[in-house]
């Protein structure tokens, strides 16, 4: 069974996140019948906002300009809008979007740009949006990101560039052009995996290099979102699987051992945890190879990219903290680098056992995203190797 699609990001994307105040929005690419959201969502745009944005004062947008804007072709031009999920009579709003377009003599460029409503700014939905379009780009063979921003726009600057590990900047007058090179991928990997010297790699080459002491990082990746004592885990306790795999590791940061894990270490973690795994993710875990997920059994998370992590660790360190952990409840099976955990949510699995998928940070009433299943999840495009 195969997980990972050539184009995650077509025409049939859906996306359901929230902001960081709990507003609830679906990500999808932009279609022809748009045109009606985008025209008023411009409307809602400050003056100051347009003219960030355009370069010039601008109070609407000529039909020729929402043709353009909305009648693309998916390939050489893109573009992933968000809007706030509709409740009762409601209609649908735009709150935003992210676009790019390729060079006509450079395909592996293109230029990019983001708009969102001012009373949005800061929630996150531009860094949202700007990482599923570089997930989506890099589906498409497109290497880099060409921005141009005002110089005034220092908040748009620092936002582009804190998304990227590489990247570039000159200036001419007012306007600063940045040169953003996307996340690279390994080419049996997923278009939207994060570049191996993210945050998270760094920390395990440098436990590999003896720089760091791998346990002790993973506790206090975890202290980052819990109060009182964290146990040191065993590495070893998890089994010669992952024992081997994090010797591994340790020797040789660039190995990036692979291979799947046995059916029957599976049956025993469900034994042992009392829990259920859904079939599409032990059949993931059963099939795992070919270079597709490599540190597969290990993980931590960067940024909106997640890695898989030992379950039998972190279910047993969330099931000291966390209330809604526990057979019949959530189990934990990636997280994020800021510590927030994906969840499998075991109380909604259907009858063949496929469970949803949740980020739901602990200081939350609610997720904040959501996926059907793992096979949703994984062609998300969030997992990083």
């Amino acid at each position: 069974m195969r997980f990972l699609v050539q184009r995650y990001f077509d025409a049939d994307y859906a996306e359901l996140a929230r902001l960081r105040d709990g507003t609830p929005v679906q990500l999808r690419l932009v279609r022809a019948s748009d045109k009606e959201l985008v025209r008023k969502g411009f409307a809602r745009l400050s003056p100051e906002s347009r003219y960030l944005r355009f370069f010039a004062p601008k109070d609407h947008l000529t039909e020729r300009e929402l043709s353009y804007l909305t009648e693309l072709d998916g390939e050489r031009h893109l573009a992933i809008g968000a809007e706030r999920v509709p409740t009762g009579a409601d209609g649908p709003e735009g709150l935003g979007v992210a676009r790019f377009i390729r060079l006509a003599d450079d395909p592996a460029v293109a230029e990019a740009a983001v708009a969102v409503l001012d009373e949005l700014h800061g929630q996150g939905l531009g860094t949202l949006l700007l990482m599923r379009l570089m997930a989506a780009a890099r589906e498409r063979g497109v290497r880099r990101f060409r921005c141009e921003v005002l110089a005034e726009n220092t908040s748009m600057i620092d936002l582009l560039t804190g998304l990227v590990e590489h990247h570039t900047r000159s200036a001419d007058g007012g306007v600063v052009t940045l040169e953003l090179e996307l996340p690279d991928t390994a080419p049996a990997a997923d278009a939207s995996t994060a570049p191996r010297e993210s945050p998270i790699y760094r920390l395990f080459r440098m436990a590999a290099e003896g720089m760091l002491e791998w346990r002790a990082a993973i506790a206090t990746m975890a202290e980052r979102r819990r109060s009182g004592d964290v146990a040191e885990a065993d590495p070893a306790a998890a089994g010669p699987d992952l024992g081997a795999l994090l010797d591994q590791v340790r020797a040789d940061p660039e190995s990036h051992p692979a291979g799947p894990c046995p059916p029957a270490a599976l049956d025993a973690l469900e034994a042992e945890l009392g829990v259920r795994l859904p079939p599409s993710y032990r059949a993931f875990m059963t099939s795992l190879g070919a270079g597709e997920y490599r540190f597969a059994r290990v993980y931590a998370v960067d940024g909106a990219h997640a890695h898989l992590h030992d379950l039998r660790e972190h279910y047993q360190l969330a099931l000291r903290h966390d209330p809604r952990v526990g057979p019949g409840k959530l189990l934990p099976f990636a997280d994020e680098y800021s510590g927030d955990y994906y969840y499998f949510d075991l109380a909604a699995a259907d009858a063949a056992g496929e469970a949803p998928v949740l980020l739901w940070p602990d200081w939350a009433d609610q997720p904040e995203q959501h996926f059907p299943g793992f096979d949703a999840f994984v062609r998300a495009g969030l997992l990083d190797d």
